[in-house]
């Protein structure tokens, strides 16, 4: 969540995201004793933060001030039915519950009735975008991205703290019809759990942080423009090359092998395949730095750490640059086969390199710290390659 403005759906004392809760609620105010059926609170499932709606708030009050000029002594208030619909896709109907439109704040707009009505899906219905040919999807940040088909139709959605999918009703209604016929098999019953950088940047004009693999790109290109701008030499080649890679650049929509194997790919070839091992080479051989004899039997990731430590004046080159050599072996991982007790340790040997607790050798924590450590690596190239003026 991007901290510089605070969500109505953040938690004021721990920043977690808030939960709709629907509950029946009797209380004594005003000398009136008031029940309300399916009361909206916004929750918090971290702390236990809970406050009743705003629009709920209002319509009690003005329902009791109604009460106490009429001078009685007992109300009852009935919420919105959970069955309210809408008329959007009514030809598919999907599931969702109509409340979420009335009672998560910002969606409720009388002129649009319904269309902010959060629709969910499981997660891995987003697989068919990442994988099938005309469709694409882009992260935007960590929980808000888009799908689409080639340039006909696209439409945002948001990825809550569940690892479900949401995407509001009126979005939906657009879609072709197959389009719709495909989501409604996924969709799932409302969580009232739409917290999410989707639902920020959409509903609060929020704009969300870099998702981290697009941190991790972003410092990458300013380290190799740095570097060129201050020795005059390209280390890397293949840019148009990695500019198609890079759409696989994505937070996995599910944990699948085939779908991680994509991004770990499509990783791989940008950070460590387009490193040009001719030219660094040249550089070390032409600054005296070293000779050619010397580098015969480096490959691109040994060359680039002996750049590193030499033009740099990184003395923990080889620490500072371990995400690669880990990225490089969970690609060959991926791609290739290997006996299961291999593989076993093998995965053990890429969780304790990246100091995962044994207990945590799934491929989301995995992929999640390697992608935390990549980032971070390129910005401290960046900070290294800033500090020096010169190579003498």
């Amino acid at each position: 969540m991007n901290e510089s403005r605070i969500s109505v759906l953040s938690c004021p004392n721990c920043r977690s995201w808030l939960v709709i809760d629907y509950r029946d609620q009797k209380f004594y105010q005003k000398g009136i004793n008031v029940l309300v059926y399916e009361c909206p609170f916004l929750v918090c499932k971290k702390c236990g933060f809970e406050k009743l709606v705003d629009i709920a708030s209002r319509t009690i009050e003005h329902r009791l001030n109604k009460a106490l000029s009429e001078g009685a002594k007992q109300i009852e208030i009935q919420g919105p039915p959970k069955r309210l619909r809408f008329d959007y896709s009514e030809d598919i109907p999907f599931e969702y519950d109509g409340r979420d439109w009335w009672a998560i704040p910002g969606l409720h707009r009388p002129w649009d009735e319904g269309f902010l009505t959060p629709v969910f899906f499981r997660r891995k219905v987003l697989t068919k975008y990442m994988t099938q040919p005309g469709y694409f999807l882009g992260m935007s940040s960590a929980t808000g991205g888009a799908i689409g088909f080639h340039e006909r139709w696209s439409i945002r959605f948001g990825i809550n703290q569940r690892n479900e999918v949401a995407i509001w009703l009126g979005y939906i209604a657009r879609l072709p019809e197959e389009e719709r016929y495909y989501l409604r098999s996924e969709n799932i019953p409302s969580s009232h759990d739409v917290g999410s950088d989707f639902f920020t940047a959409s509903i609060e004009v929020i704009a969300p942080s870099p998702s981290p693999e697009l941190k991790i790109l972003e410092a990458r290109d300013r380290f190799y423009k740095s570097v060129f701008q201050k020795w005059e030499v390209s280390i890397s080649h293949f840019d148009n090359e990695a500019i198609d890679s890079m759409e696989n650049i994505v937070r996995p929509p599910v944990w699948t092998e085939e779908i991680v194997r994509t991004v770990i790919d499509a990783l791989n070839k940008v950070c460590i395949e387009t490193l040009d091992s001719s030219n660094i080479k040249s550089h070390l051989i032409t600054e005296n730095k070293a000779k050619a004899d010397d580098l015969k039997d480096l490959r691109s990731l040994k060359l680039f750490n002996l750049w590193i430590k030499i033009f740099l004046r990184v003395a923990n080159s080889e620490e500072i640059l371990r995400p690669l050599f880990i990225l490089y072996d969970l690609r060959v991982l991926l791609l290739h086969l290997f006996p299961k007790e291999k593989r076993r340790e093998e995965i053990k040997s890429i969780a304790n390199r990246l100091s995962i607790d044994k207990d945590n050798l799934d491929l989301e924590s995995i992929y999640a710290e390697l992608i935390d450590r990549l980032a971070k690596m390129w910005e401290k190239l960046c900070e290294f390659a800033d500090q020096w003026k010169d190579f003498s």
